[in-house]
């Protein structure tokens, strides 16, 4: 249950989508001066070395972080090429040739001002550890080893009363399509103002698109009492298949997004198509208010 490791997949095509967007979500909440909070729930080990064994074994930034990089000259959309300067910032404003990939909280950490908080929840026996030491320096920065879910309904409402939300499960337990969007409600009905990212991959359409149901209707559940606002943005690198081997792409389910997310991402998802699958790659854009 818990063997998956996101070092075998850092800067991959859907690190990019997923960073892209959660570096413009920390960056609007920042436009404001009032503290916010963040809280990353399968945050994974924070900060991975290109040069380690685990990123070299499938070598996934090749297809990703590292194409764009080498396509930089050329990427017009403003929030994909401050993404680019984000990760080029983390290897000493290096080009193409970065030494390292930061993974969600590592980037959430960049954008913390000295009034935020930020927690950080993973379960692994390994990444836990990592995490613990990387930010062992940083006040703002909480660390614990337990249930993402657990952890997300006992820490809503935060005391900021705004923030951002990464749910990001690797979706190896058996029943997580069932698990987030019930767990997604729960929070919903506490802290009903914060902005929630929900990662998914794209294993097969069918089951994709009726994951997408069960969240559209967690926001049209009576025990949430405001209209919320979507945005979903899906990536996808490969042609769709059904037999559930192997992501052919992913996407990010957004409650409550930046009102300046959608024309950001109009300009970005053609190009990321242009240059990380310029054959077989689509994108999906969907914008709800679910009254």
């Amino acid at each position: 249950m818990l063997s998956y490791r996101h070092a075998f997949h850092a800067g991959n095509h859907a690190d990019v989508v997923k960073h892209m967007v959660w570096a413009f979500v920390l960056n609007y909440l920042c436009q404001k001066d009032k503290p916010f909070y963040v809280h990353d729930s399968h945050a994974g080990a924070g900060l991975y070395e290109l040069a380690s064994d685990m990123m070299q074994k499938k070598q996934e930034y090749q297809s990703g972080i590292l194409r764009l990089l080498e396509n930089e000259s050329a990427i017009a959309a403003p929030i994909l090429a401050d993404y680019l300067t984000l990760i080029r910032g983390f290897n000493d404003g290096a080009g193409k040739d970065i030494s390292v990939y930061p993974g969600s909280p590592k980037i959430a950490q960049h954008y913390l001002r000295a009034n935020d908080r930020m927690l950080i929840t993973d379960l692994h026996g390994t990444d836990a550890p990592q995490l613990k030491a990387l930010f062992a320096d940083d006040a703002r920065i909480r660390i614990q080893k337990k249930d993402a879910y657990d952890g997300l309904i006992a820490a809503v409402p935060p005391k900021e009363g705004r923030g951002a939300i990464l749910i990001d499960p690797s979706y190896e337990v058996k029943d997580e399509y069932d698990i987030l969007p019930n767990r997604l409600a729960k929070a919903l009905t506490r802290f009903m103002n914060g902005v929630y990212i929900v990662w998914y991959p794209v294993l097969g359409r069918q089951k994709t698109e009726h994951f997408i149901k069960q969240l559209a209707a967690v926001l049209k559940s009576k025990n949430v009492k405001n209209p919320l606002s979507s945005l979903r943005v899906e990536l996808n690198v490969l042609p769709d298949r059904e037999d559930g081997f192997g992501m052919v792409g992913s996407g990010l389910y957004v409650v409550n997004p930046p009102y300046t997310l959608r024309p950001a991402l109009d300009a970005a998802m053609p190009e990321l198509v242009k240059f990380l699958a310029p054959e077989t790659g689509r994108f999906i854009i969907e914008e709800n208010n679910h009254l």
